[in-house]
């Protein structure tokens, strides 16, 4: 999300300063002729420094699998807060955009897709930190603006979290976790970029909250069929009881307590997976920032498919 962020914004002449951590694959920002700072963020003076150099903060960075949820804190909450004291101290923040989740509000109560407004019942301890970021932010909203996104799943070009979906399709299988009728919503990373803009540049209310997707609902057996339909194979389906996929998050949770290392398929991820609808309602956004998006699914992952081809990840 990030390196699309960024390209968008220097088309469109914004000067740009990033803070990277200390392993950042900063080779394609560098492209971009970016200011880059590998951020210490316990250091404030560092980052009051750095606050007062920009006009608009657009906070997207996220840690999205760790060990524990003080890991979760650390990597969702802790950045959050210090960004905010850094831009309360300088005080010339025109704009603060946090990029959130849609995972914040959790399940939706049957196919009725959930609003802004909706209570937030966050399954994963993600999701959780993530919230607590939200709630943070918010306590800043009459000392500067901020702009609350909390994005579906997003595909597209470098997503790492579909990348494994066209691994399978290349090797001619689909595995399925239940019955695949499980609802989603879904957005190219292209089109979210579009949202982020948006919120740059088009006037609202301090403290907004909006969904973002591109307003469709996709089951699972849908997303595989056009996944392979794009890549022009044929696969086989293998469909996993989700009583075996909690097993094997159990294991996988296990593992990691020897590794040391987040496994990508952990018990909570499976719980989120079982989830029969995860709704929600994006009109907000197309209604108060005339946001709309333009790839349908299919023409998202031919954009994806090609680029996973190119950088030579599939």
């Amino acid at each position: 999300m990030g390196s699309h962020i960024a390209k968008q914004l220097t088309q469109k002449g914004y000067e740009l300063f990033c803070s990277i951590r200390k392993n950042s694959d900063t080779q394609f920002l560098k492209t971009l002729n970016t200011n880059l700072f590998e951020v210490n963020w316990n250091d404030k003076h560092q980052l009051i420094d750095i606050v007062g150099k920009v006009d608009h903060i657009i906070h997207c960075a996220a840690i999205t699998t760790a060990l524990s949820e003080s890991q979760y804190l650390d990597g969702n909450v802790l950045p959050t807060v210090a960004l905010l004291e850094a831009a309360k101290t300088k005080g010339n923040i025109k704009r603060f955009i946090f990029i959130s989740t849609q995972a914040v509000t959790g399940p939706s109560d049957g196919e009725k897709p959930l609003s802004e407004d909706s209570d937030c019942h966050p399954i994963s301890d993600y999701a959780k930190t993530k919230l607590i970021a939200e709630h943070e932010v918010i306590k800043y909203q009459q000392d500067f603006p901020v702009t609350i996104l909390r994005p579906c799943s997003i595909y597209g070009a470098a997503s790492t979290e579909f990348q494994p979906l066209f691994k399978l399709v290349k090797s001619h299988l689909t595995v399925v976790i239940g019955d695949g009728r499980n609802k989603v919503n879904m957005i190219s990373v292209t089109d979210f970029v579009d949202a982020v803009l948006r919120c740059l540049e088009v006037d609202h209310p301090t403290g907004s909250v909006y969904f973002v997707t591109d307003g469709q609902e996709y089951d699972w057996n849908t997303i595989f069929r056009t996944a392979k339909e794009v890549y022009g194979k044929w696969t086989l389906r293998l469909r996993i009881p989700f009583f075996i996929a909690s097993f094997i998050g159990w294991i996988n949770d296990n593992i990691a307590k020897i590794t040391k290392k987040p496994p990508l398929l952990n018990s909570q991820k499976v719980q989120e997976m079982k989830c029969r609808y995860l709704l929600c309602d994006s009109t907000k956004i197309q209604r108060e920032l005339k946001f709309h998006t333009f790839r349908t699914l299919r023409e998202g992952f031919q954009e994806a498919l090609k680029w996973y081809q190119k950088s030579n990840w599939l």
